[in-house]
């Protein structure tokens, strides 16, 4: 496996810098495009958009995900996520993050990713997932954990049994040419 790729030369050289970061931290597309296997017209919810949380939110633009909401505290962070595919942004310290993307989402988004690693993170995402249903064939969202957790956390098993939810994680790990090429920046 090769640590480097090639962009073209049509690409601004800041925008080569932002997408080797990419490429290097291997969040995409793994955890957006290969664990939760996004789809067009899905919805996704990413909390924290740093590098990683840019990189699983821009997957999933990429993937055709609709909406696609970026939970953040701080704006410019948001602002940024904008530029990076997000169609919608909610600041987290003016609001309350699941009820915000319930509103967007009714019923929860069908894929929700932590790229922060927080206690209260990673037990959000559970909660803005997707309810499923009674039945065998009406399962729930997924709750994608992408940062590396800083503590332990204890989870309701009952809100992933009962409402059929999957949570699951993602290390990532990518190669740079397939990530580039998904971007339109590779040979």
């Amino acid at each position: 496996m090769r640590a480097c790729a090639r962009c073209t030369d049509r690409l601004a050289p800041t925008r080569q810098a932002l997408a080797g970061r990419r490429s290097a931290i291997g969040a995409v597309p793994p955890p957006v495009l290969h664990t939760a296997k996004v789809e067009p017209g899905q919805s996704v919810a990413v909390f924290g958009v740093g590098g990683v949380g840019l990189s699983a939110l821009a997957a999933a633009a990429a993937a055709g995900a609709d909406p696609v909401i970026a939970v953040d505290l701080v704006d410019h962070k948001l602002q940024f996520a904008a530029e990076f595919g997000a169609t919608h942004t909610i600041n987290a310290s003016n609001a309350e993050p699941v009820k915000a993307i319930w509103e967007i989402a009714p019923g929860g988004v069908d894929y929700a990713m932590d790229a922060v690693g927080a206690p209260t993170t990673a037990l959000q995402i559970l909660q803005a997932a997707r309810q499923g249903g009674p039945r065998a064939d009406n399962q729930g969202g997924m709750a994608v954990l992408l940062g590396i957790p800083v503590s332990d956390v204890s989870v309701d098993l009952n809100e992933i049994l009962l409402s059929q939810r999957h949570y699951c994680g993602s290390l990532g790990a990518t190669v740079p040419d397939t990530a580039l090429a998904l971007h339109g920046m590779g040979p």
